[in-house]
């Protein structure tokens, strides 16, 4: 967290002890990956600044709308966004529930808000898809330090992390796929 109270990317709160330690710890989480479906292809019909102007957009909407749900970006991966929703002072149900509802008001303003937006300025079929999955108990997640000490990243060693992003590369169109856990 910087000092003004602003969230960092990669820097859950709850677990900034281990980046110094060096240390693992096993903790539930709920992870989201966001996607913008398709983005390869808007290379056929769109120039670098116009797919940077709907890339940025569609992830700056998922960043507000995670952060305002208490979600905690994890990562910005090409035209995606991988974040967690959970942590030591939240229950895994609220975690979830913030997940679910922060996923489905994106995926409703993108569906509605933004596509009218972005077709004022000719651009059409811009669609998101959303993966959702949750390391429900202290056994199924990993948090721990990866890469060199000048190179690192705070993250999570999680099958269930994994299957947040397979699962959105499965998800149809402004649609949010979840995992068996979720269910």
């Amino acid at each position: 967290v910087t000092q003004m109270g602003i969230p960092k990317v990669g820097q859950h709160p709850d677990f900034l002890n281990l980046i110094d330690t060096r240390e693992s710890e096993y903790y539930n989480i709920t992870s989201s990956f966001v996607d913008i479906k398709g983005s390869t292809n808007l290379y056929d019909d769109y120039d670098n600044e116009q797919i940077y102007i709907v890339t940025n957009t569609i992830q700056s909407a998922a960043i507000h709308t995670c952060l305002v749900f208490g979600g905690h970006i994890q990562r910005l991966e090409g035209d995606g966004l991988f974040s967690y929703f959970g942590g030591k002072t939240v229950t895994e149900g609220d975690a979830l529930k913030f997940a679910l509802t922060a996923m489905s008001v994106f995926t409703y303003f993108v569906e509605n808000d933004l596509k009218r937006i972005f077709e004022l300025h000719g651009i059409e079929d811009i669609y998101t898809r959303i993966g959702i999955d949750i390391g429900k108990n202290n056994n199924d997640v990993l948090w721990a330090v990866t890469g060199t000490t000048e190179c690192f990243e705070l993250t999570t060693v999680s099958k269930h992390t994994s299957f947040a992003k397979k699962f959105q590369n499965r998800a149809q169109s402004n649609t949010i796929l979840v995992g068996g856990n979720v269910k």
